[in-house]
């Protein structure tokens, strides 16, 4: 009876707490945090998790209990030029596998997954989320940043409607759909401003597995794409923080990303 009655009381304050977050994140959404994504990932990603997509640029996780292992769809280690060019290093790599899928890894296993910048390269977002959740543990942090579109290249762009992120989810994903194509001659068209022969182009970047940004969001548009994706998925996660960074780079234009934390019901 005593347990019972302790299992009742920890479901009422966990249910306070996801009204709170909700509340406090609606009304006080911040709107710079000055370059503290590492901070933010520090403080929520504990125990053992994943980056997906890290590339050159890893989160820092300071924390000694926390273990982090690096999945991407290649690696970029032995594929890419830019380490030589761009002098870079790139992380090593312990588990090959696609984003959207992420096949080599259990249901309930992780603590936390991180993914920066990847979720706008994604042809179906919500099956993204979806399937990163499905590997988290309850009460696991999924952690993720997107570039807002209003300061990089894609800012010419319209915003991706909800609509579609709905026909994505619901449409058969294998290969690229004529919704993706158009996505790629956008990106070509209005981001890069590209005057070649567009088709020609779009061959020349399928065959180097290029994913362009399939989709975009500005600062209010992500926060309600998450919304309708937590309503689709049956309330499955709590918006725990979400605000816009802005990251100190050696260019006169300056960029931004929206930095998200979600937590697993």
């Amino acid at each position: 009876m005593a347990e019972t009655i302790k299992k009742i009381q920890e479901e009422i304050i966990v249910s306070l707490w996801d009204y709170l977050n909700t509340f406090v994140n609606k009304r006080y959404r911040l709107r710079e945090t000055w370059g503290k994504r590492s901070e933010i990932a520090d403080f929520y990603c504990k125990g053992k998790g994943i980056e997906i997509g890290a590339s050159a640029y890893p989160i820092k996780i300071c924390s000694k209990e926390s273990k982090v292992s690096y999945i991407d769809c290649i690696d970029r280690n032995r594929t890419s030029d830019l380490k030589t060019v761009k002098k870079l290093s790139y992380v090593h790599i312990d588990i090959i596998d696609e984003m959207e899928e992420l096949s080599h890894i259990k249901n309930n296993s992780l603590d936390f997954i991180i993914h920066c910048h990847v979720l706008e390269h994604c042809k179906n977002p919500i099956g993204a989320i979806k399937t990163h959740l499905a590997k988290l543990k309850k009460n696991g942090i999924l952690f993720v940043t997107i570039p807002n579109k209003n300061y990089i290249f894609d800012k010419n762009r319209p915003l991706t409607k909800w609509e579609h992120f709905i026909a994505d989810d619901e449409r058969n994903q294998e290969g690229y759909s004529n919704a993706d194509m158009d996505h790629f001659r956008e990106y070509l068209r209005v981001s890069t401003n590209y005057k070649g022969d567009i088709e020609k182009e779009i061959e020349r970047l399928l065959k180097d597995d290029y994913r362009p940004h399939f989709h975009v969001w500005d600062f209010d548009s992500f926060y309600d794409f998450l919304l309708r994706v937590n309503e689709r998925l049956n309330n499955a996660f709590v918006i725990e923080h979400y605000s816009e960074n802005r990251q100190h780079r050696r260019t006169p234009q300056e960029t931004r990303e929206i930095i998200a934390v979600l937590r697993k019901r």
